[in-house]
């Protein structure tokens, strides 16, 4: 290879590359707005309002079809005061605050114990008031509520849903990635040795 075809390949080889360089630079912000979005669906579908409406949902004897319709399933296990209540107990410890935490198993233990104490304590002074028909059905509405957020809490146990979120947001955008910038003919693709 002469001199001159060498000094042609390299100055072409560097126009590629900075051509490269612009178009992927052009495409920085919609990356920036893809992570955004991919982390705006993470937390959307992992959100703990959810598990509320479903503790909320058991407590009126309902459930959610996959079609998105509510069906009753049973009579509702207590009145409205009484589910108001105990949605304001669990909201403390189910929030998205709590589950983007980093807790220890301690900790944990701790929390559910502290909430399950007042939990059946308030159920047991008030249980007439919120509407509860059988005395003996508080030990169920207290476990259908306590259950889900325990498991709750345990997604925050060493910060496992902020690693479980970044994780899967770094994955969604590797995978993607190709498909932001299209390769496109240009002048320089025409420019063959």
């Amino acid at each position: 290879m002469n001199s001159e075809l060498y000094d042609n390949y390299l100055m072409q080889s560097d126009l590629q590359r900075q051509a490269g360089q612009n178009q992927m630079s052009a495409y920085a912000p919609q990356l920036h707005e893809q992570v955004q979005q991919a982390q705006a669906v993470l937390i959307a579908q992992t959100n703990p309002k959810e598990i509320l409406r479903e503790i909320e949902l058991k407590l009126r004897g309902e459930r959610e079809k996959y079609d998105g319709t509510i069906e009753q399933i049973s009579p509702p296990l207590m009145n409205q005061i009484g589910r108001s209540r105990i949605l304001f107990f669990m909201d403390i410890l189910i929030n998205q605050n709590t589950i983007l935490s980093h807790i220890e198993d301690r900790e944990i233990s701790k929390l559910i114990i502290a909430v399950g104490e007042d939990l059946l304590m308030d159920l047991a002074i008030n249980w007439r008031e919120y509407g509860v028909k059988d005395r003996s059905m508080l030990n169920l509405i207290e476990k259908s509520v306590l259950v889900p957020g325990f498991l709750a809490l345990k997604r925050a146990l060493g910060q496992g849903e902020k690693n479980w979120l970044g994780k899967i947001t770094v994955e969604n955008i590797s995978q993607n990635r190709g498909g932001i910038a299209p390769k496109k003919e240009g002048v320089l693709s025409k420019l063959r040795l």
